[in-house]
C-alpha cells in the first residue's frame, strides 16, 4: 500500500477501536482487511458511525454469505479493488486511491489486517498451539514445563493493555513456582 509506512510513522492510521472508536464519532472511515478480522473491525466500529468502507487492498474479501449478510445488514460498504495510493493532506489521511474506483475520501483510517504471532519456537519447543496462538493456562503458562507466554503470541484479545496483564500473571507464576 503506497505511503502506508509515512502514514504510520505520521501516526495517521488508527489501530484499536476499542481504545480510540469515540473519537471518531460521525467520522467517515476506511477500514483495510479482509476476512473475519477486516469485517469484525468495521461491526465493532458501526457503533460510532454509520459510514464505514471496508478495503480488502486487491484481496478477496473471504467473507461467507452469512458474514456478507451482516456487512450489508451494518450499510458496511466493501472495495475489493487494489489502492493505489494513500492521500495525506496537512497531515492527516484524506482519501485512498484506487484506479477504477478512484478517490474516496475519509476522516479516519483504521488498520484491521490481523496479527502474525511469531510461535514457531514454541511450537518446536513442544508447546501446544491453536491458530499459531501458544495455549496455556490461566497463569500462562504453557504446555510445556517453565514455559509461560504473554503478549500476541498468547490467546486473547491483541491489546497491549491485555499483553500486560498476562505478563503480570506470568511473572507472579515464575515468582511463586522460584519460591517452591
Amino acid at each position: 500500500l503506497p505511503n502506508l509506512f509515512d502514514a504510520v510513522q505520521k501516526g495517521l492510521i488508527r489501530h484499536c477501536g476499542i481504545c480510540d472508536g469515540y473519537e471518531v464519532i460521525d467520522h467517515k472511515i476506511a477500514v483495510i482487511g479482509h476476512g473475519e478480522t477486516g469485517l469484525g473491525e468495521a461491526l465493532f466500529l458501526r457503533t460510532y458511525t454509520a459510514d464505514i468502507t471496508l478495503f480488502s487492498l486487491g484481496e478477496p474479501l473471504r467473507l461467507d454469505s452469512a458474514q456478507r449478510q451482516k456487512m450489508h445488514a451494518a450499510g458496511i460498504k466493501a472495495v475489493e479493488e487494489a489502492v493505489t495510493q494513500v492521500e495525506i493532506d496537512e497531515g492527516k489521511i484524506v482519501g485512498l486511491t484506487m484506479n477504477r474506483h478512484g478517490t474516496l475520501a475519509f476522516d479516519t483510517l483504521y488498520s484491521a489486517l490481523g496479527c502474525a504471532p511469531r510461535s514457531s519456537l514454541a511450537g518446536a519447543l513442544g508447546a501446544a498451539l491453536d491458530n499459531h496462538c501458544v495455549v496455556a493456562d490461566e497463569h500462562q503458562r504453557s504446555t510445556v514445563a517453565n514455559f509461560f507466554v504473554a503478549g500476541d503470541v498468547a490467546k486473547g484479545v491483541d491489546q497491549i493493555s491485555v499483553a500486560m496483564g498476562h505478563a503480570a500473571a506470568a511473572a507472579t507464576a515464575i515468582h511463586n513456582s522460584l519460591r517452591e
